[in-house]
């Protein structure tokens, strides 16, 4: 599943979590649901608009979730809300969301698994980047697009390269340099095509 997720692949994946997703509901296995209704459902309802739908499953599995900690299924939970934002034009609320997210994300010590600090840099600039397009003052926001930006090319791998030249081209763009940006999104578009990234 989460193969086919990075690669773009959301069309099968949809029918398949599905599947998945009532099969561990009908056994009553709550940490199996939480995987499957969380970021992946999320992000398999964006080709048909069902996002308010998946965020109210995402929602009901959170509030039966145990104990006061930060899991995984929780960072999960959290970052199904940022695409659920960014779908509704909710740049502002997704913006709002970060905080939280780091905060307990470092302190339950998830986001020092590499895999989950890249995605949550990636997921806080963008935040950024959609709250600095409405916001009346964007540079305070455009400046922390730029830095988490700049914490992406410091994890110095192949794939989070490509993600801090796209947020790169995202605050040249909004700061109306087009030849900056134009050769960020150069740079991130070569680098995802180059690792396989959709």
């Amino acid at each position: 599943l989460w193969s086919r997720l990075f690669a773009g692949d959301l069309a099968p994946l949809r029918g398949r979590l599905t599947g998945l997703f009532q099969e561990a509901k009908a056994r009553g296995d709550l940490y199996a649901e939480a995987t499957l209704g969380t970021y992946i459902a999320m992000l398999a309802a964006l080709p048909s608009g069902e996002t308010e739908e998946a965020r109210e499953q995402m929602r009901q599995l959170m509030a039966r979730w145990p104990g006061d900690g930060y899991t995984i299924q929780q960072l999960d939970a959290d970052y199904g809300e940022f695409y659920a934002d960014f779908h509704a034009g909710r740049g502002a609320d997704a913006w709002a969301r970060v905080p939280s997210m780091w905060r307990r994300g470092e302190a339950s010590m998830v986001l020092r698994v590499q895999l989950c600090r890249i995605e949550s840099l990636s997921l806080s600039a963008r935040a950024a980047l959609h709250a600095a397009g409405e916001a009346l003052d964007p540079k305070p926001l455009l400046a922390a697009a730029e830095g988490y930006a700049r914490r992406l090319h410091a994890e110095r791998t192949a794939w989070a390269t490509p993600l801090a030249e796209l947020a790169l081209a995202g605050v040249a763009a909004l700061r109306g340099d087009t030849d900056r940006a134009a050769g960020a999104l150069s740079r991130g578009i070569t680098g995802a095509d180059a690792n396989d990234m959709t």
